[in-house]
Parts: structure tokens; C-alpha cells; sequence
């Protein structure tokens, strides 16, 4: 805070090199002496002076007040007063004042400003002031201190021409160019004017000065609503506005008055997004972020009491500061109180130092700072690039008071640690009689079953047993041997017939013997079980799991024997004598294509970094039967097989030929979601077989015949999709619509017909929440639920109690098979289901998977990656091209002529930084085991950063060698 004064209602601000303008409700113009401080970047005011009066509270003239109070505290004649006390308590009183446009009845000619409301200085040292009262611009001359008019200074009307006889109404924001071009919000007559060579023109809006909201490349068929403030582009080519009454903000070709929405809706509200998805409460002035490379800008939001930073590349906006403590601060009707109260948790925290600010109206630039009007307040605010960000500041609060509670739970413990070793001393003692007696028992029972070996089972020519010989030993359980062997099998042993077969009995003994295959033989069981059953049977049991062998074992228990078997039988089938093989039922000319799709999957099935460039034709169906096949989900559950692998054939056989959106993308995101289930820890969060099925159908699906634009070109277009689904998520309703539509219109395409309807309409609904999470618009709404998860200590306890599980598991080099794999972890017994997280905490773990995975490029080695980046731009400039076809001027991203080699980088960079990475470092909080995916992408934007700055160097040497 530089100023502060309860005589001083600021409204706009403007600074030139050594001085500081500002207008005041009331008062007038004041004058500020500006002295800078290069080294520490800080200024200071002087003592101000009013160099311009308000002829209207100095009493002048003689007027009638509709609107008491807009002189703060001034008696007038025909008005009430009102104390300036009285008029801070409403800030939006200030808007209200303002916009009694008939307010005042003046009376006679008048020679000097009435109510000056904003001003910049010109590039001849000139001021250029707006006054709403007067309808007109004076020019203000600081060296002299005279003051004349400029344009207009008449009754309210609207009139081009030479610019003392135009006509305005109620001027408010004004800007000026380097070439001495005069830009004027005409706010009554909801116009933008130009003023060039002492003429007057409109540049944009109603020739007849009506309200409205409309786009277009035509100057004059553009409508506003009340517009209060402007901004210059940084090369003058185009202006940004803030169209008050409309609640958004408008970008404005300077040369022919085109037309575009940047930001904001037409409804008010409070709400950060990406260009129309994004909500303000009556913007009234916008000033450039000097310290941003990319086209930044500030907004005051006055209904909303915040400060908005508008990003004119990507179109989106943040609120980077919260300026109040409580969510009833904010004026909005739309405002979601309950999500602002989230908020609140961090200004609790005592250690954090604020200023309460209520950005009111004016907002400035100077050099590399910005100078706030706070009008509520009475006082200008300095804001300046820091470091020291908002987060870092709760994170280091936090932090301390972390570590006051550490300290307390450290005595704590230290008490409870002396009673632990007493407690832990007596149970060692029990625990040691304990083993001495089971080792005992162990020993007799281990020489009984080699004693019944030798006379029973050896002997016997007739047993199925005939001429096998095990090994029995005490301390080796039959996992313990096929972890062993599976580690013989990466080092490159193949087993033979003979071997794979002898691993596979030993893992029948110990299932019936045991129930357990990672525990000691329980012999005296195992005997007389194994009497009852033989070889064939006893395969049958394993494979299929029917009810009452589960009732008889604990679920736990069978799903390791399973686990282990399975692991057998992979072997077995990966020998020699046993081929692996991956057709589908109807084998035909694409079997190669299936075998590389198996090869792919062994290769690539514990790293998520894959080129998939390097598949052949049909990677998407052959990956996809592979996988549910891989999972088991073909034999356990009632799917139809050959229908399955028809549907995904048609589906990839559908898929649009465009550079990004094709069925290689898919093929990428369901090798992610494969990689998220079995090595990232997903699998922890799956129930049952239906959900899983959900999330490998989700990935082949989200995609659908994509037609390579977005869905903000089918809302502004009209396109059929948008008005099918009234511009909610039309592309990804379109993606389920139309592949729900391709099940049902054939039986022979429709898989799950004889899955039963309830667990059928389950998979439905996960499908479509799943694709749902892949809408853009939602990115920030599932990020932030994300991060809220967090904060729950149950839920983040059940979190680190699956990642233990996940770590266990894959103890011993040891490969969870995808058959049967979702209950390996036995999340039926874990603190989750009881305590933890519910059943929509899941579901927004699995829809913030699914998002990762629809970003699956982005954690691929930097090579691969660029080639996916390349796709995703030149698919948006396609779109960008249509885009001018259908009459639109393209974002920066979408326009083909303005892309470079460094522009793509920085915005490749961008795009990693502010929507990729926070929702990986988010998932890598979640799951523990993708934190190498974020290791990646961090990697990749850094060489982004890197290839912006050597091709910025390379094209600077190469204009200074041309130029020399």
C-alpha cells in the first residue's frame, strides 16, 4: 500500500515516467510525484494535489442529484448525505453512482470537467481525462495546467464526425496508441469509438447505441453491454475490453473492429476456466502483467471483490490472489459458497501476513510493477512479481505447524515406546515356546508325508503321479519355488513340458494340502484331501473357482494359490513345447497382427514409455481382446468372446483419419490404463471384474469416431453435435452415444447381451463417467475434488495402505498376473472399505486415471512425444483453418500463421506445466507408483524450455548477421 487517505476515492489510475494520475469520486484529478527505486524495483508517492476539480461536488454548478452520496460526504442542493463511512460499506455503490447516467440535470454551458472518471497520459505528456457527467474527453496540459476539451462535451447522443462535435454517452475507459490513435469505451451508447486525427468513428458496436452480446467480423454488428474498461494489446493490434453488463471480456481488432469472446459467459458468477467455460461478476478495467511473456492480463472483478489474470493464448483464467476470507464476501449470486468455504482452511492458518484488498475499479501499469485503485478503501495498492507465492507461503505455515504437533507427538511416544519394549519383551517369550512346539510338530508330520511318498505315491504305476519325484523341503513353500522360477525364466530359461508340468503339481499339492501355497504343507490335511481328487479335476477346480471350493477357502487365501498357478501356467505356455498363442475364436488374415499386439504387451506391459508408431494394422482391437483375454474378464464373466473381438474390429475400423485423435491415441491411452492397473496401484481401487471390464471399455471407446475439433468449435459453430447434446460435452456424449448405439444395432456386435441388467447398467454408468473425465471443461472441478481427497486422513491412509500392498507384491521380482489380479490385494479386508474411502472417492481415483491416461503422450520419452506434440498441433491448426473458413478469427494456438518452431515449444512447455503436471503430482500423491510418469513429463517440458531458448538465440544471431 502506497497511499491511503479517507478523503480519497480513487476510481482509475494512470502513471507516466516520473508522475502518477489518478481520478477520485468527489475530488477530482490528483497528481502523485512518483520517485523509483531501479535496484530494489520499489516506489513511492509524494504529497498529491488535486490539479483537476469535479465541478460538480465544488459546487459549480447547479444540479439535481438522483443518486445521493456520489460526492462523499458533499451537501448539495436537492441531495441527501451520505459519509464516506457509509459508502465504503458497499463497494458495488461506487458501480451504482456511476451508472445514474440520468442522474444530473445540468444547466447552462460549463468549461471545466463535472464527474472525470478515467485518464491516460498521451505520448505528447498530454492527459486525456473521460467524464461521464459531461459526455465527453478534456485534454489535460500538466506543464501549463490548462484544460480544454477534447472530444465530445455535450449532451448525451451518439455522433461521428470532427471530434468537438461528436456525440457520447458517458465515456469511461480510454486508451491511447504510440501513433497518437485514441481508443474510448462509449459505455451508454455500448460502442467502442476511435478518435484519429481529431475524428471520430466507431469502431465496433450498434450504429443506434443498443445493448446486446454478439461476435462477428463485422464492426457494426457487434453488440455490447455497458462496456467500462480497455487494454492495448502488446502490439497494438487489438484491444481487449471489458464488457461489464455482459460479464466477459472481448478481444477487438483495432483495424476493422472484428470481434471475439476471450473469456468469461454471459451469466455472472465466480469461476476459473479455460475461455467460455470460465465465469466473471461485472469486469470494469484490465491492465497488461508486465512481468508475463505470455500475453497476460489482470481483470478487476468488482462484483466478485477479486483480481482475475486472464491469459490471452490459451484463454483461461486463474484468480492468482483471493482477496477476502470469506466466501459471503463475494457479491455474485452465482458464487458456490460451499467450494469457496474450501478455501477458507488455508486463511486460518495464523502465520500467513494479507492485506485486505478489494479491487474496486482501476488497475494500471508501471514499468514492472502495477498500481491498484482500491475505491472501497481509499487507497493504491503496489502489486509486483514475487517468487514467494501464495502456496509456497501455506506450505511453509503449514510446515511450522507440522512441526509444533511432531514435537508433541514425540514425548507422546517416547512414553508409550518404554511401555511398547515391556509389552514386546513379555510376547518374545511366549512367542519363542510357541515355535519351539510348532517346529516340532512340523518335523513329524514332514517325516509321516515322506514316509507315505515313498510307499503310496512312488510306488504306485497307476497313480497320475507315476515317475514324479518332489523335493520336499521345509523352509521352500510351492510360491517360494515359482518365484524362483520365474526369476530362472527372465534370466533366459525356457522351461521345458516336463519342468513346467512338475511346478504346477507341487501348487495342487499345496492348495489342497494348505489352502495357501505361500505357507509350510499342513500334511494331515493335505493327505486325505488329495486322496479324493485327481490331476484333472483338480485343474478344473483351480481354473474355474466354482462357488463351493470358495466357500470352503477363504477368498484371500484362493486368490494366492490362483496367483501362483497362473504364474505356472504362463510359464507352461511360454516353453518350447508349448507355444504361446493369442488368436481370437474366428482366426483369419490379421493373426500376425495379433501376435504383435502380444508381443507388444510382454515387452511394454511394465513401462508406460512405448512407440507405438512401431504396430502394425489393428493395434487398438488386437491390444484390446489381448488384454481382456490377459485379465481373465472372457472366461470368468459372461461376454460373448466373438462378439467382443467384432465390436472392437468395427470400432477401430470407424475411427477418423486425423493426425491426433486416431486409433494409434487409443490404442496409447489403453496401454496407459493397462500400466495405471497392474504397476501403478490402480487395481487397489477396482471391486470386481465388471469394473475393471468398465475401465479397459472406457479407453477403447472415449475417443469415437473423433472429428478433430474441439468442442468449443461445435458450440460457436452450431454444429449438429452441439445442439444434440445443448452444448454440454458434445464430443464426449457423442463418443458413448455412438458406440452404446453400435453395441445394440447388431446382436452380433453386442457382447454383453447375456451379462445380467443390473451389472450390465453398473458398467454403463462407470463408462460414462469415465468418459465424461476426459472433458476439458471438468479438468479443473476433478483436479481440485482430487486434492481435497487429501486432505482426509482416513483416505490418505487407505492410500498408503494399498501402495504397501502394491510394494509387498511385487517383492521378489514377482509378476501379479491379470487374471484375477483386482482382488490380489484383498481389498475387502483393508481400512477402505471401512473407514476410508467410499464408493465416489473411488470413482474420482479411477476418472482422475482415466484423465492421466488420456494425456498418455505426454509421460513418453521426449522423441516420441514431440511426434505425438507435432499431431496435436497440426490438428489444431486443420481446425484453425475451418475456423476462417466458417468466418472466426483463430486463437494463437489454432492460427497456422502465426505458429514457429519457438512458439510451439513455449506452448508445449505451457501445457505441461499448468494442466499436466499438477494432475500428476496430485495422482503421484494418490498412487505412489506412478511418480516416474511425473518424472517424465517434467523432463519433457524442461526440454521444451530448453529447444524455445536456443531456437530464440539462433533466430536473434541470425537477424543480427543479416542485419549487419
Amino acid at each position: 500500500t502506497v497511499y491511503q487517505s479517507d478523503s480519497f476515492l480513487p476510481i482509475r489510475v494512470a502513471a507516466s515516467e516520473d508522475c502518477l494520475y489518478a481520478t477520485a469520486i468527489g475530488s477530482g484529478v490528483w497528481k502523485f510525484p512518483i520517485s523509483y527505486d531501479d535496484a530494489k524495483d520499489k516506489m513511492q508517492l509524494g504529497e498529491p494535489e488535486v490539479v483537476v476539480g469535479d465541478s460538480i461536488c465544488n459546487g459549480n454548478l447547479t444540479v439535481r442529484f438522483n443518486s445521493p452520496g456520489i460526492c462523499s460526504g458533499h451537501d448539495h442542493k436537492d441531495s441527501d448525505s451520505l459519509g464516506v463511512a457509509d459508502l465504503r460499506k458497499t463497494p458495488e455503490f461506487v458501480m451504482a453512482s456511476i451508472e445514474q447516467r440520468e442522474a444530473l440535470r445540468v444547466a447552462g454551458q460549463f468549461e471545466e470537467p463535472l464527474l472525470p472518471f478515467d485518464l491516460v497520459v498521451a505520448p505528447d505528456g498530454s492527459v486525456l481525462i473521460t467524464d461521464v457527467a459531461a459526455h465527453g474527453i478534456w485534454r489535460y496540459f500538466p506543464e501549463s495546467g490548462a484544460i480544454e476539451p477534447f472530444a465530445g462535451i455535450d449532451v448525451a447522443g451518439t455522433l461521428d464526425g470532427e471530434a468537438l462535435s461528436a456525440k457520447f454517452s458517458s465515456p469511461t475507459g480510454i486508451v491511447v496508441t504510440e501513433k497518437n490513435v485514441v481508443f474510448v469505451a462509449d459505455t451508454w451508447n455500448h460502442q467502442i469509438r476511435k478518435i484519429e486525427d481529431g475524428v471520430v468513428s466507431t469502431l465496433a458496436g450498434d450504429e443506434r447505441g443498443l445493448p446486446g452480446y454478439a461476435d462477428g467480423v463485422n464492426g457494426s454488428r457487434v453488440l455490447f453491454n455497458g462496456p467500462f474498461g480497455l487494454s492495448l494489446s502488446e502490439d497494438e493490434e487489438y484491444l481487449l475490453v471489458a464488457d461489464t453488463h455482459n460479464h466477459v471480456i472481448r478481444q477487438v481488432a483495432v483495424q476493422n473492429g472484428s470481434t471475439s469472446t476471450l473469456s468469461g459467459g454471459i451469466d455472472a458468477g465466480f469461476v476459473d476456466g479455460i475461455g467460455p467455460l470460465s465465469r466473471f461478476g461485472s469486469p470494469v478495467d484490465l491492465a497488461p502483467i508486465p512481468w508475463s511473456d505470455e500475453g497476460s492480463t489482470y481483470v478487476t472483478d468488482v462484483e466478485n471483490s477479486a483480481l482475475r489474470k486472464v491469459n490471452r493464448k490459451w484463454s483461461t483464467v486463474e484468480t492468482p490472489i483471493q482477496m477476502t476470507d470469506s466466501a459471503a464476501d463475494y457479491a455474485s449470486s452465482d458464487v458456490d459458497t460451499d467450494g469457496l468455504k474450501a478455501c477458507k482452511i488455508d486463511y486460518e492458518l495464523e502465520c500467513i501476513e494479507r492485506i485486505e484488498i478489494l479491487p474496486s475499479y482501476g488497475i494500471d501499469t508501471y514499468r514492472n510493477l502495477m498500481i491498484l485503485a482500491d475505491t472501497s478503501t481509499g487507497a493504491l495498492h503496489v502489486i509486483k512479481e514475487s517468487g514467494n507465492t501464495f502456496g509456497k507461503q501455506v506450505r511453509q505455515c503449514q510446515e511450522e505447524d507440522a512441526r509444533k504437533r511432531h514435537e508433541t507427538v514425540i514425548i507422546a511416544s517416547a512414553c508409550s515406546s518404554v511401555i511398547l519394549f515391556i509389552l514386546l519383551g513379555a510376547g518374545v517369550v511366549g512367542l519363542v515356546s510357541i515355535y519351539r512346539k510348532n517346529k516340532a510338530k512340523l518335523e513329524a508330520k514332514e517325516k509321516k508325508f515322506k514316509k507315505y511318498v515313498k510307499t503310496n505315491l512312488l510306488a504306485s504305476s497307476s497313480s497320475s503321479l507315476d515317475n514324479e519325484r518332489y523335493h520336499i523341503q521345509q523352509s521352500i513353500s510351492p510360491l517360494d519355488q515359482v518365484l524362483t522360477f520365474l526369476q530362472e525364466y527372465e534370466q533366459g530359461h525356457i522351461p521345458s513340458q516336463d519342468e513346467a508340468a512338475k511346478l504346477r503339481r507341487k501348487l495342487i499339492c499345496g492348495a489342497l494340502m494348505n489352502g495357501d501355497v505361500s505357507k509350510p504343507l499342513d500334511f494331515d490335511e493335505g493327505l486325505n484331501e488329495f486322496k479324493k481328487h485327481d490331476e484333472a479335476n483338480l485343474v478344473a477346480e483351480l481354473l474355474q473357482a466354482p462357488p463351493t471350493y470358495r466357500r470352503t477357502r477363504s477368498k484371500k487365501r484362493w486368490h494366492k494359490t490362483f496367483a501362483a498357478y497362473h504364474a505356472a501356467h504362463l510359464l507352461r505356455t511360454a516353453s518350447k513345447h508349448y507355444p504361446h498363442s493369442t488368436k481370437t475364436v474366428e482366426e483369419d488374415e490379421d493373426s500376425e497382427g495379433a501376435t504383435d499386439a502380444s508381443t507388444f504387451l510382454v515387452t511394454f506391459c511394465s513401462d508406460f514409455r512405448v512407440n507405438l508408431f512401431q504396430l502394425g494394422d489393428h493395434p487398438l482391437s488386437n491390444l484390446g481382446e489381448l488384454l481382456f483375454k490377459e485379465y481373465g474378464l472372457t472366461k470368468e464373466l459372461p461376454i460373448h468372446s466373438v462378439s467382443f473381438s467384432k465390436f472392437t474390429r468395427r470400432i477401430e475400423e470407424l475411427m477418423k483419419d486425423v493426425p491426433y485423435h486416431n486409433s494409434k491415441h487409443v490404442t496409447g491411452v489403453l496401454h496407459a490404463m493397462d500400466f495405471f492397473l497392474m504397476e501403478g496401484g490402480l487395481m487397489s481401487f477396482i471391486v470386481d471384474e465388471y469394473e475393471l471390464m468398465a475401465c479397459l471399455l472406457s479407453c477403447i471407446v472415449h475417443d469415437f469416431q473423433h472429428p478433430g475439433v474441439n468442442n468449443d468449435f461445435l458450440i460457436r459453430t452450431g454444429h449438429e453435435l452441439a445442439l444434440t447434446y445443448n452444448d454440454s460435452a458434445p464430443l464426449e456424449n457423442f463418443h458413448l452415444s455412438s458406440a452404446f448405439y453400435l453395441m445394440k444395432q447388431s446382436k452380433d456386435l453386442d457382447f454383453l447381451r447375456d451379462v445380467p441388467i443390473e451389472d450390465s447398467q453398473h458398467v454403463r454408468r462407470l463408462v460414462i463417467d469415465l468418459v465424461w473425465a476426459t472433458d476439458m471443461s471438468k479438468h479443473f472441478e476433478i483436479l481440485n475434488q482430487g486434492k481435497l481427497i487429501l486432505r482426509s486422513k482416513e483416505s490418505k491412509a487407505c492410500f498408503d495402505q494399498a501402495y504397501e500392498q502394491l510394494v509387498k507384491a511385487k517383492s521378489n521380482s514377482f509378476q501379479i498376473p491379470r487374471g484375477q489380479s483386482f482382488n490380489f490385494y484383498d481389498t475387502t479386508s483393508s481400512v477402505c472399505g471401512e473407514t476410508g474411502i467410499g464408493d465416489a472417492e473411488r470413482n474420482l481415483v479411477l476418472r482422475l486415471a482415466m484423465k492421466c491416461c488420456d494425456f498418455s503422450h505426454a509421460f513418453q520419452s521426449f522423441e516420441q512425444h514431440k511426434l505425438w506434440s507435432e499431431r496435436v498441433v497440426e490438428e489444431f491448426c486443420q481446425q484453425g483453418d475451418k475456423e476462417l473458413l466458417e468466418g472466426y478469427t483463430p486463437a494463437g494456438l489454432f492460427d497456422r500463421k502465426s505458429l514457429s518452431p519457438v512458439s510451439m515449444a513455449k506452448n508445449q512447455a505451457a501445457f505441461l506445466d499448468i494442466i499436466v503436471i499438477p494432475l500428476f503430482e496430485l495422482m503421484a500423491e494418490l498412487l505412489p507408483a506412478t511418480t516416474p510418469m511425473l518424472e517424465q513429463i517434467r523432463t519433457n517440458s524442461s526440454c521444451w524450455k530448453n529447444q524455445a531458448s536456443l531456437r530464440s538465440s539462433s533466430n536473434a544471431a541470425s537477424t543480427l548477421k543479416s542485419s549487419t
